[in-house]
Order: C-alpha cells, then structure tokens, then sequence
C-alpha cells in the first residue's frame, strides 16, 4: 500500500493568509477607533469653546467682516446653553446703530462642532433701499402715512449674494424667482376723496418696477393712527374692513390688482 502525501505547503499558506486578513482587520478597526475618538475630542473641543459668548461673537464679527467688508458692533446673544444646537446674535453696521439696522445672524452646529452662520444684512440693505424707492412715489399722493416692508429673510439668505442690490431684483420674475415683498401701509384718513388716490398710487408703483404684495388701513382716528405707526402688528379693531381695508398685488408686466371697499380694479 501506497503511503498518503498532505500537502502542507497549501495548508500552511491558507493559514498564514487567515493571519494576514486577521492582522489587517485589526489595524482598520484600531484606526477606525481612533479616528472616532479624535473626531469625538475636536467635536468637544470646539463645543466647548462656543460656550464662551466672547469667542461666539468674535467668530461671529469675523465671517460678517470678511462677507460684506465692513464694521459691526454685536449688541447681545441667545442660545449659549449646552441644551441648544445653535447660537442667535444681534448685530449693527457700525454706521447705522438703530432699530431698522438690526441684523439678525445665527450660527448652527456642523458635524466637526463648530458654528456655521447666517445672517439677514442682505434683506436688512434690501429693505432700506427699498423704503428709499417707495417712499417719494407713495409722498406724491398722501400726506400723513407710514408703510414697512417685509422680505422674505429666509429666501433672500440663501438665494442672494452677499453684494445684491435692488435693481438685481428688478431683473428677476417676481412671485417665480423671488417671493414677492410685503408692503404694509397706514394712510392717515382726512377726506373719503383720499382712497381714490390709491388706485392711481398702485399704477404708479406698478409702472416703477415694483413688484409687492400690499396692505392698507385707512385711519380716521388719531389715537389710533398714532398706535399703529408706533407699531404695525397693533390692533386694529373698529376698522372698517369694508372700507377702510385695502389689499393689492402688483405682478410683472404691469399687471396689478387693487381691491377696497369690495371693489376690484386692476389691469387684466
């Protein structure tokens, strides 16, 4: 009988070849921890700086100076907590320190733990350049008025450059490329005769290339007129709405809708 040979030398290569995969295995996992557990620290590490509202705000002032190329002064925060994802701060361009200069700039945890931010100085430049086109039109027709307006500041954040200006507005589609602006209007009402101005006023804003949504109250009553151009969210109660409530829209083209009174005029 013929003696059985084994193979060794196959067997001995398989098992050195199970050690090898073993061996790699373990370094990719060793790395693997390791690499977690260095993101782990960076995360903590940079959470844990943001807890200082001194650092929060010097990060803050440096991604608006390096956005927009100019000053600001913050005024105060919120969301400092380790409860919050996020951080809100309050800022001014240190050329116009008032109400209608406030800027509104958050900033949002990343996956590394720092902050990445946003802010509103585009809609806040927008709004004044927009108060500044409008106002001298609506002057023309009324007297004694107050108006604001209302931009999307969501949109306008992350679909517009930081250098937007006005006119860039007026090469977009309104109510398609850009949601359309609020325009919220209180007339000081000392003659019936003056709501007829009104239909004339929104063809010229029309014509103007403004593009808008807009509310009107006709107010009779001092006290009352000098309440809401204090505040435009205060109540209203006692007016009119048949008649001293006005709504229009003013679309591309021209194309404008006026309703007051129950009566709707507009350019078809």
């Amino acid at each position: 009988m013929e003696p059985v040979v084994i193979n060794d030398t196959v067997s001995n290569n398989k098992g050195g070849m199970l050690k090898k995969i073993k061996m790699i295995l373990l370094i990719l996992i060793g790395i693997a921890v390791l690499f977690l557990a260095a993101c782990i620290a960076i995360k903590s590490y940079n959470h844990s700086k943001y807890q200082d509202e001194f650092y929060v705000q010097q990060e803050a002032l440096e991604y608006m100076q390096e956005r927009y190329n100019e000053e600001f002064i913050v005024m105060y925060n919120r969301g400092m907590g380790g409860a919050y994802n996020y951080v809100q701060l309050y800022a001014y361009p240190v050329t116009h320190r008032d109400e209608m200069h406030k800027i509104e700039i958050q900033g949002y945890y990343n996956k590394w733990g720092k902050l990445d931010f946003y802010d509103d100085y585009v809609m806040v430049r927008l709004t004044e350049e927009y108060e500044a086109y409008v106002d001298p039109i609506i002057d023309e027709y009324f007297d004694e008025y107050k108006f604001y307006i209302d931009f999307n500041a969501e949109w306008l954040r992350n679909n517009l450059s930081a250098d937007t200006k006005l006119e860039d507005l007026w090469e977009l589609k309104a109510g398609a490329d850009y949601p359309l602006p609020e325009i919220s209007l209180f007339i000081k009402l000392d003659d019936e005769s003056m709501k007829r101005k009104l239909d004339t006023l929104v063809q010229d804003l029309s014509v103007s290339d403004i593009r808008c949504t807009g509310y009107v109250a006709f107010i009779k009553e001092n006290k009352k007129y000098e309440l809401l151009i204090d505040d435009w969210n205060a109540n209203v109660d006692g007016l009119d709405y048949k008649n001293d409530i006005a709504t229009f829209f003013i679309y591309d083209d021209n194309n404008y809708k006026l309703r007051i009174g129950g009566i709707e005029n507009g350019i078809k």
